[in-house]
């Protein structure tokens, strides 16, 4: 059922998105009063069209939707016996205005990726896997901050059956590009043989809680392990927190073969309610709670064992201007992302391209995570803004491209024939779409 709602989604989103960036192409091209032939979303065969009785543009859909288009009146194009007087012709306005009508669809996108991006950041509630605490330790004049992960269940022998006990994270831990990777949550960790007592690991491991989202995460199943770093010093104040070494993410993650056991060493404490913040007192008085976890293989699965423990989310409504800013800061991160997939489009680098198959399992994922909400507005701010973007390009069969060309025949003074024109399209769509059937094989062949 996930993947019907899946496909539904994706369909409506990626529809909205066409739907509107040609909308934006044939609003600016009717107020020019430039003559309309078609609006079509999709390539191909026809699978249904529409005209209003007296009208002049036929709407259709097309059996390809990997895009859409605008037919405008251009001489030499067949207009079925109806006289068009030339300066209804798209060549027959200015080139201004041409240019505008070109930009009417990345226009369009980019405003829908603004309103979908601020829907996302102002109509839902943030929400916080953990909470900063501050703490003023011994020997430290400062304030420290720390973490703490909201959380109910069983630990060993241990049973906590309120909200607001937590478990003390020293540390998130961040990769070189500043990634978080997770809450620290223990350190100085061993492995040893269920059976033989042997021990598996010649260094000690940090444990890292991977959240899996703003949905109640599973503490013993979002665990990650890593090696010690050697270079990161354990200083004074990790030392008061109960820290013996950070997490080296620059080497690969400790995976369990299924007959391990280890101990974890989990500082839980308690304070009055979820929503505010514990005193340093209530912090630093933490009971360190042991708890013996096997690793069990059941088919294919690893399971751990030693208790079940879920970390609660806590979400609220934040001031309307912290809103505001982490829209922006959203719609910030999206140039970024889409700044790298254009990098790795011009080195050839399709390893980092990503087709609707992989979008949609994205949105699968992210939806199991966030909810379709959320997931619905989140990507799809951030594919108009892809789609804005990359329509700039001076591509041919793209916006940019017919950019280019009226730039150039106004520079130069002289048209560029309909014929070459045509042709350096056609060739430019067809490039683009066996790039994109490449794609769609790659990541259908990925996710087997």
């Amino acid at each position: 059922m996930n993947v019907v709602i899946t496909i539904l989604i994706l369909i409506l989103m990626l529809g909205i998105l066409l739907l509107t960036h040609e909308l934006g192409h044939l609003l600016l091209a009717k107020g020019f009063n430039v003559f309309c032939l078609e609006y079509s979303i999709g390539f191909g065969p026809k699978l249904f069209s529409w005209k209003k009785k007296g009208g002049e543009t036929m709407y259709s859909l097309r059996a390809i939707p990997l895009g859409g288009y605008v037919s405008m009146y251009a001489e030499g194009v067949e207009t079925e016996g109806i006289i068009i007087p030339k300066e209804r012709s798209i060549e027959g306005i200015s080139a201004g205005k041409r240019a505008l009508v070109m930009m009417g669809g990345i226009a369009m996108n980019l405003l829908f990726s603004l309103l979908f991006t601020f829907i996302y950041a102002l109509a839902f509630p943030s929400s916080y896997q953990s909470q900063a605490l501050y703490l003023d330790l011994e020997n430290s004049s400062s304030i420290k901050t720390s973490y703490a992960l909201w959380g109910e269940g069983t630990l060993g022998e241990f049973s906590f059956s309120s909200e607001t006990n937590r478990i003390l994270a020293p540390e998130i831990a961040e990769d070189s590009n500043l990634n978080q990777a997770g809450f620290l949550v223990d350190s100085g960790i061993l492995f040893y043989d269920q059976e033989t007592n042997e021990l598996l690991s010649d260094t000690p491991y940090v444990a890292l809680f991977m959240p899996s989202g703003v949905v109640h995460s599973d503490l013993f199943s979002s665990l990650k392990f890593y090696p010690t770093s050697s270079s990161l010093p354990v200083t004074n104040v990790d030392q008061q927190l109960g820290v013996e070494g950070h997490a080296d993410l620059t080497k690969p993650a400790y995976y369990f073969k299924g007959n391990e056991s280890f101990t974890l060493e989990l500082s839980v404490f308690s304070s009055a309610d979820k929503e505010n913040r514990p005193t340093s007192e209530e912090v630093l008085a933490y009971q360190k709670v042991p708890v013996s976890i096997k690793a069990k293989k059941v088919g294919e699965n690893i399971t751990l064992e030693g208790g079940s423990f879920l970390i609660t989310p806590l979400e609220e409504y934040a001031p309307f201007g912290e809103r505001m800013l982490l829209g922006c800061e959203y719609f910030a991160n999206f140039f970024v992302a889409i700044g790298q997939g254009l990098g790795a489009l011009f080195t050839f680098d399709f390893s980092q391209l990503g087709s609707v198959v992989a979008m949609g399992s994205m949105l699968s994922q992210s939806s199991a995570a966030l909810g379709w909400g959320r997931t619905f507005f989140f990507y799809g701010g951030y594919l108009a803004l892809n789609l804005a973007i990359f329509n700039l390009l001076p591509i041919p069969g793209l916006d940019g491209w017919q950019l280019l060309v009226t730039g150039v025949e106004r520079v130069f003074k002289r048209k560029i024939p309909d014929k070459v024109k045509n042709i350096v399209s056609y060739i430019g769509l067809g490039l683009l779409l066996i790039l994109g059937i490449g794609i769609i094989i790659k990541d259908v062949i990925g996710l087997f």
